[in-house]
């Protein structure tokens, strides 16, 4: 329950997140969501959210995740592979779901679904799909 803590407030000192506006709506061993608001400064013209910036959201939940399975420090990203399955619109806000799918001794696998809506408490529609790579820290 330590390490949860640690992390949560963690969170709240990302940089990055702090100007995405990101918010760590859920965080237990092996899963964590991360909400952000597709504000204009996150779209390209007509309004679309820049891919860059759902890969980025898809990696905030996805090493929150894994780091529940580490006892201290950080898990860098390996590998990222997403899908973009339809696009995020401004006005609407983001959410991926990041789970842990598999442990080793050095690695973690992450899946993470992002979905998007303009409604408040709908989930929305599944937007992208990622699996992502991260190395344990050795020691």
């Amino acid at each position: 329950m330590q390490r949860l803590e640690e992390l949560r407030l963690r969170f709240h000192e990302e940089p990055l997140g702090k100007l995405l506006s990101a918010s760590l709506d859920e965080l237990a061993d092996g899963l964590a969501v991360v909400s952000v608001p597709a504000s204009e400064g996150t779209t390209i013209v007509g309004g679309v959210v820049q891919g860059g910036i759902t890969t980025v959201v898809a990696d905030y939940a996805g090493v929150y995740a894994a780091m529940t399975r580490i006892s201290a420090g950080h898990t860098p990203a390996a590998h990222i592979s997403i899908h973009f399955l339809r696009p995020i619109k401004q006005g609407e806000t983001m959410r991926a779901r990041a789970r842990v799918e598999n442990e080793s001794r050095g690695s973690l696998v992450v899946s993470v679904d992002v979905y998007a809506s303009d409604r408040p408490g709908d989930s929305g529609k599944r937007r992208a799909c990622a699996t992502i790579l991260f190395s344990k820290p050795r020691g």
